[in-house]
């Protein structure tokens, strides 16, 4: 018997919201033919330029087809919504003519599943990329794909292609128990042409200095935001790094800021590199960041998100200080003008829910949209974080395990131990780990990501605190690519590991409260 197979490839204008949701298996019975599946497909209503689709379409569409049942999970929910085109009309007939029926398993060929995984996977991952800024719809066709859908888990290499910036190529995610985190930020300050926009809570490691003065040597326009207090330490109570005093005497442009009240910080771990590549996480520019801790960050190159961050960076450079040699400790606090700029596109998917890609404090926007996510986790949450102290974001992870939800967190031993709401978890049953850093001595557990229902990360500098919410400068990052969501988990099991479960019995007893 000899079987027919079909390649479909859609050309989709550049922009388009096109999203791979979970939902229910649906069936799609390709030996009905794809007339009456599609009948969007008997008019033009996808173009690209002067090529529409009509010029794509074969007689072999209009058809039987001797292909087997084919279970797509997830595609009608994503293919319902209206998707724009050059003509204005709608997509919708995918979802009228397919009704959800109970998943038939495809026994599908070789040579088929091949065809299929290439298109899907050009149409979910390629669209994803493009509607975020990323990628262009040229990018979009012939990557590889083993039948399951973004957020599924299973994600070929191809989905995980490094950046390309400037002739160089880095990672998208970086953990340092794994990666040259030091050296592969150095790489990319090295490729930097154009301009160069920093904030960070501090610098102390020569290394990173002295690539910021070979790039301001070769013509970079460089301009960093550093805490206040790192810049004008308090009399006798510590000096200005010998890294930070080397890039004032190359004149690099700097500015600081401090966070509100006695505890409040700048506390971000940003660059942005020529608009088109940016780096954030936990990573302080620091010895201790690079050797000691555990960390984790990100380099990210979609264009939505770049943007959010610059909005962001010119916000906190407004109200910044310019550096004053003749300064001797920290100014007072504020005033601030109003409240960070927020993600109004909301891009990130999950559960149905959507997202902003960022979120920025001193505002109640990242702990709410942080709540908002435990209150939809249905599975699963993985949790390392260096310090916790939100009451709030605690109720929220007790709600999520009493309806079911495993809870695992790794803490950093020494604030677990001392601090009262992570204390909590341990003397509640929690499964809590403990750590030190990679140092056992000096080290400390520094992340602050969370992994929930194995397909969403949040990551970033924020901390789960009322200070960070209140008083600092931070940011928050939400990824919901399935190669960010293992490779966090992978992360996540390293690091309890080599971790300490925790017990009541280890707590010491804290003084009395004030």
């Amino acid at each position: 018997m000899t079987s027919r197979f079909l390649f479909l490839a859609l050309l989709l204008p550049v922009g388009t919201e096109v999203h791979a949701q979970r939902a229910a298996p649906v069936r799609i019975d390709a030996s009905a033919g794809l007339s009456p599946i599609v009948p969007g497909l008997q008019s033009p209503i996808l173009s690209l330029g002067s090529l529409s689709q009509t010029s794509l379409l074969t007689p072999a569409l209009n058809q039987p087809s001797a292909l087997p049942s084919l279970s797509l999970h997830g595609l009608v929910p994503a293919l319902a919504r209206p998707l724009p085109s050059a003509g204005g009309t709608l997509l919708r007939p995918w979802a009228a003519a397919v009704s959800p029926a109970a998943a038939v398993p495809a026994v599908v060929p070789a040579a088929a599943q091949s065809v299929l995984s290439r298109t899907l996977s050009g149409i979910f991952t390629g669209l994803s990329k493009t509607e975020r800024g990323g990628a262009g719809a040229g990018s979009i066709l012939g990557q590889t794909f083993d039948g399951s859908l973004p957020g599924k888990g299973a994600v070929s290499a191809a989905a995980d292609t490094p950046i390309r910036f400037n002739g160089r190529t880095l990672p998208r995610r970086m953990f340092t128990d794994r990666d040259a985190m030091g050296d592969k930020l150095v790489e990319a300050i090295d490729a930097t042409q154009g301009n160069l926009d920093i904030v960070i809570l501090e610098l102390k490691f020569r290394k990173f200095a002295d690539a910021l003065i070979r790039a301001k040597a070769r013509g970079v326009k460089i301009r960093v935001i550093l805490d206040e207090r790192r810049m004008y330490p308090t009399p006798g109570k510590g000096t200005r790094s010998q890294d930070i005093q080397a890039i004032i005497d190359a004149g690099l442009e700097i500015r600081t800021i401090r966070g509100k009240l006695p505890y409040g910080m700048m506390h971000n771990k940003v660059s942005i590199h020529d608009d088109k590549l940016m780096l954030a996480g936990s990573f302080n520019w620091t010895h201790a960041a690079d050797t000691w801790n555990y960390e984790n960050a990100v380099f990210l190159d979609d264009a939505h998100t770049i943007r959010g961050f610059q909005d962001y960076y010119k916000w906190i450079w407004d109200q910044s200080r310019a550096f004053d040699p003749q300064q001797s400790g920290p100014n007072e606090d504020g005033p601030y003008n109003g409240l960070p700029p927020k993600d109004t596109v909301l891009p990130v998917r999950f559960h149905g829910m959507k997202l902003p890609a960022y979120a920025f404090s001193p505002s109640d926007e990242p702990q709410n949209w942080i709540i908002k996510v435990l209150e939809k986790a249905g599975k699963s949450l993985d949790l390392a974080m260096f310090s916790f102290t939100s009451v709030e974001i605690q109720q929220a992870i007790a709600a999520a395990r009493a309806r079911g939800v495993r809870v695992r967190i790794v803490f950093d031993k020494r604030n677990a131990l001392e601090m009262r709401e992570q204390r909590w978890f341990i003397e509640n049953g929690f499964d809590v780990v403990v750590s030190m850093g990679r140092n056992k001595e000096r080290g400390v557990l520094h992340n602050k990501f969370a992994v929930i229902d194995g397909e969403l990360v949040q990551t970033g500098s924020y901390n789960w605190t009322q200070n960070a919410r209140h008083n600092n400068f931070e940011n928050i990052v939400f990824l919901d690519d399935a190669v960010s969501a293992e490779q966090y988990t992978a992360y996540f099991e390293r690091l309890r590991a080599q971790g300490e479960l925790a017990d009541p019995s280890m707590l010491p007893p804290l003084p009395p409260q004030p």
